[in-house]
């Protein structure tokens, strides 16, 4: 298992991927059976390195809470908060609004795909983007039907909020299900 973290403040989507994809190439010489599983805008990360690295055989990937067609979350910040989130997330956050022409990447064919949505219940969790979410199913951040696209093998849907979801124990379990045998 190998974790990499990464900076966004002041990069966007296309040189976080290069950087990443860099530390790919010196990390494994050989890119032979690797699986993948990344969490909200890890997700997509993966989908960019794997649009330049073509030289990886994977195995299976996972992404979890990934806002793959954008969140209205980041739509209502960019119009009332712009600034603050800017400040903070840098041209990544501009980024990922609904439908952002920059989350164009695609999967690589012929590798599995599990997709993890989650949905939190608005009255035990205190967000401030619930309400801006109110009337689509959620995770407190990102909307459910954003994170599935058509090229998954598996989804599931979990009960839990958006930044949990990476130490919830169904989340966890059926992520390692995946990568083991292709089915949650």
């Amino acid at each position: 298992v190998h974790v990499w973290s990464y900076r966004v403040t002041n990069r966007n989507i296309e040189d976080v991927v290069k950087v990443l994809n860099k530390q790919l190439n010196s990390t494994f010489r050989e890119c032979d059976n690797v699986s993948f599983v990344g969490h909200s805008l890890g997700g997509i990360l993966i989908k960019g390195i794997l649009h330049y690295n073509h030289n990886c055989k994977i195995h299976r990937i996972v992404t979890i809470g990934t806002p793959h067609h954008g969140t209205l979350a980041a739509d209502f910040s960019q119009k009332y908060f712009r600034y603050p989130f800017r400040w903070y997330l840098g041209e990544v956050f501009d980024q990922l609004h609904w439908k952002s022409e920059h989350l164009y990447y695609k999967f690589p064919k012929n590798v599995e795909i599990g997709g993890i949505g989650s949905n939190v219940d608005r009255k035990k969790y205190l967000n401030p983007f619930a309400f801006i979410l109110n009337g689509h199913v959620n995770d407190g951040l990102v909307e459910i039907n954003s994170t599935h696209t058509d090229e998954m093998h598996d989804y599931i849907i979990t009960q839990t909020d958006h930044v949990s979801q990476l130490w919830h124990r169904e989340t966890i379990e059926a992520t390692v299900r995946f990568i083991e045998c292709g089915k949650f």
